[in-house]
């Protein structure tokens, strides 16, 4: 390697960076169709289309944007797209020397002693990324000009290894670094901690780029822990390079990164409280079922098959505090539901941030307010009160009445339209006290660290399902329309409904005819007093006329008698 050959600047080494090779091109491309099809992605500076000798090209292209945000937007968006009926590849060209080093690199096995902490999935050791930079560093000073796979051989320093020094806890690794990034800027960033011993930004073995993470190490114990504790601020402008707020985190060995790992791994996964989406469910052949009506039956399936339908979408979760009640009697206003929910809470300390009965505002009554729809809504400050609650009262045949037992469930939550009105609010409290600067707090913050003992629950014969967290090591499953067993459960539920109509109908023509048997036996017995009362009456007017009328009048109304007979 020459010695006096000075490195390239900025520009010149972002354009390197930024060559992409476009591959499969239609053998009619032409140099202006790559501009027109490219530009919109950035500022083209270079365009290279390698021909044949007898002037055809080979089929692909090498093309430089000014800087490797352009060259990521157009992978992005052209590759794997038609361009004159073929599909091209488009990728970040390297030189040849580099792939060769990156398919001999797959065949061997990669010995490391420390890795650091990262979140990203980035597998590389402290010792492995430096040689990486060296090696990066010097591909930069030899191959200003080596982008079209030229075969030119370069001699190169041996790659220095260095000293595993994780232990010595002077060595930090930082995230979210711009790629456009240089170890100059970077270290001029953590030199007002202390004394850095070296900055090693980490480039890709096979293509050359920036991976957005760099390793740095203090010559102080006290300066490196210095810069962790004041990288745990928020927003912190200390660490604000590029437009770009970097991740400090302390660099740690194989052992330990796998143990964070796992740790990452088995954590809790369950975002939108998915698991209590199961809890109070009553299935129609379950004992829970057993005196429940078709009708509480059919709603409470139709709630289940909504839910389901709309936790589908992620924008949707379910409060961990909130719950839904229904079957409210058309009596109850919001005191009488808060007083039901405070009492079914069994805790003293029970608090109710605020309950709602939801009524139709169209139809209003006497006292100015809406006929009640139903159903309503309480939300508790913690969530073992609002388990204690639903548990209590869910299909309680005791609280309303037996035909329409209370359906209490934990209410599903849209995230966009609670942030909408976090934001209303916090922009009426700036209307009010003038305060620029207060922020809102997340919507769904998940409590269930908070969850209560088994002990503390009562567990009933009617109150359903009762739901769970998942395990570590349980993966979270997607809540799924299962039509099929929907489909089932109303089948039961129909079979269920004409039995009662059956059984109902049987009942009322056996009272029908045990009336009909009645009214029989009492006929003839009524019929035979009617008739002798008439006869009697009849005889005792015949006789009274008899003994008013003269024989000649007599003798007149028989002879008209005996006309009327013939």
């Amino acid at each position: 390697m020459d010695g006096g050959k000075k490195k390239p600047d900025k520009l010149s080494r972002n354009i390197k960076r930024s060559r992409l090779i476009i591959r499969n091109l239609s053998f009619k491309a032409t140099e202006e169709d790559l501009r027109k099809l490219f530009s919109s992605y950035g500022e083209i500076v270079d365009i290279n289309l390698p021909k044949n000798s007898n002037g055809k090209i080979k089929g692909f292209a090498f093309l430089a944007f000014d800087n490797v945000r352009s060259s990521l937007k157009a992978i992005k968006f052209l590759n794997g797209k038609k361009h004159f009926n073929r599909t091209i590849a488009v990728d970040f060209a390297v030189s040849k020397d580099l792939y060769v080093k990156h398919q001999e690199k797959e065949n061997q096995e990669q010995t490391n002693d420390s890795q650091p902490t990262d979140d990203d999935k980035n597998d590389d050791t402290v010792d492995d990324n430096i040689d990486d930079v060296d090696k990066d560093e010097d591909n930069d000073d030899n191959d200003d000009e080596d982008d079209d796979n030229e075969d030119e051989d370069d001699e190169r320093p041996k790659k220095r290894r260095v000293r595993s020094d994780v232990n010595e806890g002077k060595t930090i690794f930082i995230r979210n670094i711009d790629l456009e990034t240089n170890e100059e800027s970077l270290e001029n960033v953590f030199k007002s901690f202390g004394p850095v011993d070296y900055c090693r930004i980490c480039y890709d073995d096979y293509s050359g780029k920036s991976k957005g993470s760099a390793f740095i190490k203090f010559k102080n114990l006290d300066d490196a822990q210095q810069c962790l504790n004041e990288s745990n601020i928020p927003e912190n402008s200390r660490f604000y390079l590029d437009g770009k707020q970097l991740i400090v985190t302390k660099a740690v060995n194989r052992n330990q990164l796998e143990e964070i790992r796992d740790a990452n791994h088995h954590k809790h996964k369950d975002k939108r409280n998915l698991y209590l989406a199961k809890e109070g469910l009553i299935y129609p052949d379950s004992p829970a079922a057993v005196g429940v009506s078709a009708t509480d039956l059919k709603k409470r399936l139709s709630l289940e098959e909504k839910k389901r339908k709309l936790l589908q979408n992620l924008h949707y979760f379910i409060s961990d505090r909130r719950l839904c009640i229904h079957n409210l009697p058309g009596n109850y206003d919001d005191m009488k539901l808060r007083k039901l929910f405070t009492t079914a809470a069994k805790d003293k300390n029970a608090r109710i941030l605020w309950a709602k009965v939801m009524r139709n505002r169209s139809r209003m009554d006497q006292q100015k307010f809406g006929s009640s729809k139903g159903f309503g809504f309480v939300e508790f400050e913690q969530h073992k009160h609002a388990l204690n609650a639903l548990r209590y009262l869910n299909n309680n045949p005791e609280i309303f009445t037996a035909d329409k037992r209370p359906i209490v469930e934990f209410s599903i939550e849209n995230k966009v339209a609670l942030n909408r009105k976090k934001y209303r609010q916090i922009k009426q409290e700036k209307m009010k006290n003038g305060q620029s600067n207060s922020s809102a707090k997340e919507t769904n913050k998940s409590s269930s660290s908070s969850l209560p003992s088994e002990q503390q629950l009562s567990s009933n014969s009617y109150g359903g399902v009762e739901a769970k967290p998942f395990e570590k090591n349980e993966k979270v499953p997607k809540l799924r329309m299962n039509r099929r067993k929907i489909l089932e459960q109303k089948k039961k539920l129909k079979s269920m409904k004409t039995k009662t109509t059956l059984t109902k109908k049987n009942e009322i023509i056996k009272t029908n005819s045990e009336k009909a048997k009645k009214q029989k036996s009492k006929r003839p017995i009524e019929a035979d007093e009617f008739e002798t009362k008439h006869l009697l009456k009849r005889q005792k007017n015949r006789n009274n006329f008899i003994m008013t009328t003269n024989d000649s009048d007599m003798a007149v109304i028989n002879q008209k008698r005996k006309w009327f007979i013939q």
